[in-house]
Formats: structure tokens, C-alpha cells, sequence
């Protein structure tokens, strides 16, 4: 899947959710509607991507760019606390409802955990394709789910 390159709508059920700052990390972007993860080695949010340490904490609620900007320069507002609509990388199945997936990258979830990594996103409260299902994201992330 491909990670985003510029905001997308966010398409999500029920309640607003909880909505918190993180300071973003040098040389970022995280766009809107996009998963945004906490750098497990500096603390700072950057775009969500598998495979790196992080803990992904909920969805930007607005672009923001620090791509010319020191650590902490800037705050991206993430929401969290919310059933969203997310695109999965075509391996979760119906029967995987109710189980847990993880961050692909900033703008796709799969099935697969990473052994040495922790990027769940939330519990899979519906598959609706092969490309779409959706998603609850805890309060402060998934990473209490796990």
C-alpha cells in the first residue's frame, strides 16, 4: 500500500473522540485523516509506517508540517477514542473481527505484527471489503490493546 502524500477525509462513527497535541519530530509530515505513532526512541509523533518502534496513538486530526522544522517545532492534533474508516492491505478477513491490527503505514492497516515493534492501531470492529474496515482506536491508542 501507499503511504499518504497529501490529507484525506475521515470517515468515522459516533462520538468526536478525545483530541490531544504530540510535539512532532525534525523533518515530518503528518497529514490529515492519516495514523500518527510516537517514536519509541525520542517520544515525538511522526506519521504511523510498520516495521519502526512506535506506538500509534490515533488519527491527525489536521495537517502538520514540520518538515523544515526542528523536534518539537510544532504539535500535530490527534484524535483518538473513535471508530474510524481505514484501508487494510487485503489480509484481514471477516473472521478477524473483533481481533486487533496494526499500522502498514500512515494510511493502511494490516494483520501483521512486527516481532520487535508495537504499532497496534485499535480492535477491528468491522471488515467491510478486501480494502476497507472499521476500526476502533482507543483512547491514547492501541497500544493498550495489545
Amino acid at each position: 500500500m501507499t503511504a499518504l502524500s497529501a490529507d484525506t477525509h475521515l470517515r468515522q462513527k459516533g462520538s468526536h473522540g478525545h483530541r490531544l497535541p504530540y510535539d512532532m519530530e525534525a523533518s515530518e509530515i503528518c497529514y490529515k485523516g492519516g495514523l500518527v505513532g510516537i517514536d519509541g526512541t525520542d517520544g515525538l509523533a511522526q506519521a504511523a509506517a510498520h516495521g519502526v518502534a512506535m506506538e500509534v496513538v490515533g488519527i491527525a486530526d489536521a495537517q502538520a508540517d514540520n518538515s523544515s522544522g526542528a523536534d518539537s517545532a510544532i504539535q500535530v492534533p490527534v484524535i483518538s477514542d473513535v471508530v474510524v474508516l481505514l484501508t487494510q492491505d487485503g489480509n484481514i478477513t471477516k473472521a478477524m473481527e473483533g481481533g486487533l491490527c496494526y499500522a502498514l503505514d500512515d494510511a493502511t492497516i494490516t494483520d501483521a505484527l512486527t516481532a520487535t515493534q508495537d504499532n497496534t492501531v485499535g480492535r477491528i470492529v468491522q471488515r467491510l471489503s478486501a480494502t476497507q474496515c472499521w476500526v476502533y482506536i482507543p483512547a491514547g491508542g492501541g497500544a493498550g490493546l495489545s
